[in-house]
């Protein structure tokens, strides 16, 4: 992801800037979720254009992140619901409604999955202003899945010094992420 963090004004420029930056992110995102190219093109210009009318309210990068990828997902969901006709919602089969929140469940995850990974990159972008003792403590607790003890054994550390290392870079972390760090690094133990 681009690390960018600029504030956004309800100005042409900076809006131009950003859809510059963003476009191919939010693309391949909304192509992922439906595979039609030119529909998903469509649909990440109809949620700039939302963007745009919206740019006082949210008014940076995080904000018009958020914004972007539930304005995408929403209408590829509707794509995949109604098609390229619209249908009224009476009118889908039962069993095409169990198939759509089965797959809706699915997609949700997988968005899931797509901002957790961008919070782990961030704390490993923050990873490289620690020491090398503490990049080493919480790449192999959070990233390698090892334990303390397993952990003390390979920088020849006891398992207090090891649970004082990974507190204080911990405490780092959180000072220079702009994530949740508990959130990212939960998500982390979680897609291992």
């Amino acid at each position: 992801m681009i690390n960018r963090h600029y504030k956004l004004r309800p100005n042409e420029e900076a809006f131009q800037q950003y859809y510059r930056d963003f476009r191919h992110v939010f693309y391949k995102y909304t192509y992922q979720l439906i595979l039609e190219a030119e529909v998903a093109k469509d649909i990440v210009s109809d949620a700039f254009s939302k963007c745009w009318e919206r740019t006082e309210k949210y008014n940076t990068q995080p904000k018009m992140n958020a914004f972007m990828y539930t304005a995408c997902r929403n209408s590829a969901y509707n794509f995949v619901k109604y098609g390229s006709g619209y249908r009224h919602k009476n009118e889908i089969p039962m069993e095409d409604l169990e198939s759509l929140v089965r797959d809706q469940e699915l997609k949700d995850q997988a968005l899931k999955d797509l901002i957790i990974k961008e919070h782990i990159e961030e704390v490993r972008r923050a990873m490289k202003h620690l020491s090398p003792q503490e990049q080493s403590v919480i790449d192999m607790f959070y990233f390698q899945d090892m334990k303390i003890y397993e952990i003390a054994d390979a920088l020849s550390l006891n398992d207090p010094q090891v649970r004082v290392v990974k507190h204080n870079a911990l405490v780092k972390l959180k000072k220079l992420c702009k994530c949740d760090l508990v959130f990212a690094l939960a998500g982390l133990l979680l897609l291992i």
